[in-house]
């Protein structure tokens, strides 16, 4: 309602607002082309996603190394093992709720993910993550080629087994077809 009360736009700035269309819009069409241009390169150069070989524009930047996060997660760890319990406690009490609760998630991804069955102490992290295992990711193993089972026959009926003890195939004895059938 209200652009009934607007005046009139003149020549100076309606060019203004014209370029000012054209490039807005040109700037909008032109991301939609670079979306589509993703979508089709994510077409060609397949990979899970969230895997370590995923396209870093599908990823919104550059993912670090794993190596270089382990020898992180080494250098961490070293550090906490010299805390007690209640200095642990201490330090987490000042935290946040969701940086505890991403710090539990952290912690089940480490121990259902990272730590072998072997070396845990604990079984495995009951708390569901509610994420895809990287078991999922990983290419399924190649099976070995197992031996075909020998190919069984079918039992020759008699029919068969009466026309090949035939020596006249031309004639067949009605006798014994009926014979054969029973």
């Amino acid at each position: 309602v209200a652009g009934f009360y607007v005046p009139a736009v003149t020549d100076g700035l309606k060019t203004f607002f014209e370029l000012f269309n054209i490039l807005a819009l040109s700037g909008l069409l032109g991301l939609v082309g670079v979306m589509i241009i993703a979508c089709v390169l994510a077409l060609f150069y397949r990979a899970a996603i969230g895997s370590q070989s995923e396209l870093k524009i599908m990823t919104v930047g550059k993912t670090p190394p794993p190596s270089q996060v382990a020898s992180d997660l080494v250098r961490q760890i070293a550090a906490l093992v010299s805390k007690s319990d209640e200095q642990m406690a201490a330090k987490l009490a000042k935290l946040g709720v969701y940086d505890l609760q991403a710090l539990q998630l952290a912690s089940s991804i480490l121990q259902n993910e990272v730590v072998d069955a072997t070396d845990a102490a604990e079984p495995k992290s009951k708390k569901s993550t509610s994420r895809i295992t990287s078991e999922a990711l990983a290419p399924a193993p190649k099976k070995k080629a197992e031996p075909e089972p020998p190919k069984l026959e079918p039992p020759k009926s008699k029919l068969a087994e009466n026309d090949e003890n035939d020596e006249d195939h031309g004639n067949k004895d009605p006798n014994k077809i009926q014979q054969a059938m029973v």
